[in-house]
Formats: C-alpha cells, structure tokens, sequence
C-alpha cells in the first residue's frame, strides 16, 4: 500500500502490454490504487497434403544474426541516384541500402517493437480519456472528482461477507503459505475490496465511453497471412479475423482455447479463426501432435482432434492413433500419414510464418493482424473486436446483429 498510485498503475499498464491488453481497465484517480489481485490475474491471464516446401529446422525461435558474414537474407541494393534522400540508410559506392531494405534483415523484430510502442501508447491514450471522461462527468454534476468517485465507486461497492471470504480462502489456501486463517481472511477482504473497486471503476468509465461516444483514431501496426489454405473455422466474410500461433503441448494455449470459445460464442457469425502451429523446441511431442492433427484434418477432423489433443497429456504416437479413432477416422490411413510425416512440411511453414512476424512464444494471436500476446480473456479479446467492427466504414455500434463483411485479402 505504500507505492504511490502513479507507480502503481504504470506497473499496471506495463503488465498489460506485456499480456497484449489493448484496452486499459483502470484510471488513475487520487488515492486509489489498483488491486494486487487484479495484477495477478492479469498476469495468469498472445487441406490437403502437397509437395512440402523445404526444411524450416527443429530450431528454436531465435533473433537474426547481425553478423555481416553469417548466412543470412541478401541484402539488397539500389542505384543511389534512384532514392529519395530520406529514404537512405547507407551508400556503398554508387549503391545505396534503403531504410525499408532493412526490414528483411530483422525478421519479426521490428513488428513486435512496433506493436509494444503502440501497447504503451495505447495504455496513455486511455489513461488520458478516462481521466477527460471523469473531469467532465464532475463538472456535468457540480462536484470534484472525489466526491464523484465517492458517489458512483465507493458508495457502490458492496464489503464481500465473511462467508465469501471464507469459500475464497478454501479454494486457495496454499496461497497464504501457513498464515492464520484470521490474517488470511484480513488479505483476502483487502484484496477483493481493491478488486470489486477496479470492476466498478472499470464498469463506470465504460458508461462514461458509451454515452461520450469515444473512437479511438490511434492506429496498430498490423501484418497480413496468407490464409488461402489455412484450417480454418467461421465464416470466411466474417468482418473479424483471428489467427492463433499455438502448441499443443503448451499449458497456456490450452487455458487460451477456453477465452478463445467464449469469444466464438459471443460474437457467433462474426469471427473467423486460423490456426496455425508453432511447436516451441522445449515440447518435444508438439510437432508430431501437429502433424496429428493435419493428418485428421486430411479426413475432415482437424478440429475434433485439435479439441482432443487440447484436453489430452499423453502425446505419444500410440495415444495419437487412439485419439484418431475416438475421433471417427480411419486408423490405417491415419497411421500412414502419421508415421510417414505427410504433414510435417506445414508445421514447418507455420513456423516460418510466426517467425517473420516476432512470435516467440505460444499462444500468440493476431486480431485483425493486431498483436496479442499470452492467453487473452474474453474482455480483452472482446475489447479489440469491437473496436475492429467499429471501423469499419458504415459502422459505428457494437456486432451484436450485424451481418458480416467481406474478410479483406492476406487476412
């Protein structure tokens, strides 16, 4: 309690642009902090078979070499006499290497450099418009902003009954490590009147969004995919895209699939998912259960077994032809196909593809080609879609039954 509330809340907002949170939940008002347990839930909160294309490697995600004698994307040149000035990095000679040539050389790290730049500008700007809201709203009513947030926080935040207090602590006494129940319950009260004040003043800065009409003009950097062969599910005009960088042997991209649904469900006609794979080198069963996967995918399973290798630990070959026949296919064909390695080429290229663009770690999304690191939820999820349908030309509400648009080409 003693770190003062400006701190706290860029340690807050820091810890969602790590998590790709995209729209901030809290403000900074006098004397009100944000709760540690709101930071900590935050922090546990990103076909068929054809010739493969070549070996992408069992490596693990790593940055590009800076080394100008190591292997490596050529560098290309121009005629000096060619380029604009400000488009000049270096001249060699009559050759010049433009800033945009440069691109290839970083992989994805300039796109994920971007898109933290925007994370942190992104958490300023809201910052910035809760407080104008809040100011505004107190002068609308004659009051200052204390007694504003008095009337409308405070005031309307109920004390959590010593029986609630009571069932949180059994759900998760190991927390407290050996503390009396009485100095526990003490925590626990603190904790959740920190919590349901941030709800609230969270709940209370989105009526004041609604009713000011505020759009966000502050524009992501954002990159495209190939999606023409891509498994996929949902609508292909859907006016939202979301591509999901995972592993199946990941703990958090499992956690991901359950955010991953409910948004699916929230926004039912209005999202299009693409998986792709990005089996990290630590899991060592995350590329065959990928191969797993196509090969059902080849028998019109993909996602039943996508489903089932989620909620399954034992990965192994003799699991993955058992899984195959609980799913409904054909285990001969399967076992062929899994065994041969039919599918590995496109664990390869998915790879590729996430490398290119800086992701290093699974899950990882792209909304609308817009980053988000970690296993979303469904607000923040829900946050970045309404903001994707809203700009699109024409509209100006939320998706709640709007009919769907053209999906737009390389999403």
């Amino acid at each position: 309690m003693g770190m003062d509330m400006s701190k706290r809340f860029e340690t807050a907002a820091n810890i969602a642009v790590l998590l790709g949170c995209l729209v901030a939940v809290g403000i900074l008002v006098k004397d009100r902090i944000l709760s540690p347990r709101q930071s900590l839930d935050a922090n546990r909160e990103a076909t068929s078979a054809q010739a493969p294309p070549p070996n992408a490697g069992e490596r693990p995600p790593t940055a590009p070499s800076m080394d100008p004698l190591d292997p490596g994307p050529e560098v290309a040149t121009v005629e000096r006499a060619t380029v604009a000035p400000g488009d000049v990095a270096a001249t060699v000679g009559s050759r010049a290497i433009t800033v945009a040539g440069l691109t290839p050389l970083l992989g994805g790290r300039l796109f994920a450099l971007e898109s933290q730049q925007y994370g942190l500008r992104r958490a300023a700007l809201d910052r910035a418009v809760g407080r104008v809201l809040l100011d505004q709203e107190a002068r609308k009513r004659g009051v200052d902003l204390r007694e504003l947030v008095r009337r409308e926080i405070d005031s309307r935040v109920a004390v959590r009954s010593r029986e609630e207090l009571l069932s949180e602590y059994r759900r998760d006494s190991a927390r407290f490590k050996g503390a009396a129940e009485a100095e526990a319950l003490d925590r626990l009260a603190q904790e959740a009147r920190q919590w349901d004040l941030s709800k609230r003043r969270a709940a209370f800065l989105q009526q004041l969004r609604s009713a000011a009409g505020v759009r966000i003009e502050l524009q992501p950097p954002r990159v495209s995919f190939d999606a023409r062969d891509a498994t996929a599910r949902g609508p292909s005009q859907a006016p939202v895209t979301i591509v999901e960088f995972s592993d199946f042997q990941c703990p958090g991209c499992r956690k991901g699939q359950e955010a991953l649904r409910a948004v699916e469900a929230r926004y039912e006609g209005q999202v299009r998912v693409i998986f792709k794979h990005f089996p990290l080198p630590m899991h060592p069963r995350a590329k065959k259960a990928a191969e797993a996967a196509e090969c059902a995918g080849e028998q019109g399973r993909f996602w039943e077994m996508h489903d089932k290798l989620f909620g399954s630990s034992d990965l192994g070959d003799a699991a993955l032809k058992r899984y195959a026949a609980e799913v409904g296919i054909g285990g001969e064909r399967f076992a062929r196909c899994l065994d041969g390695g039919t599918f590995a080429w496109k664990w390869q290229r998915d790879q590729r593809d996430g490398e290119r663009v800086g992701v290093n770690a699974t899950p990882t999304f792209f909304i609308n080609g817009r980053l988000l690191m970690g296993a979303p939820t469904l607000p923040q999820v829900g946050a970045v879609i309404e903001e994707e349908v809203q700009a699109i030309p024409g509209n100006d509400g939320t998706t709640a039954g709007r009919e769907t648009q053209q999906e737009k080409g390389g999403r």
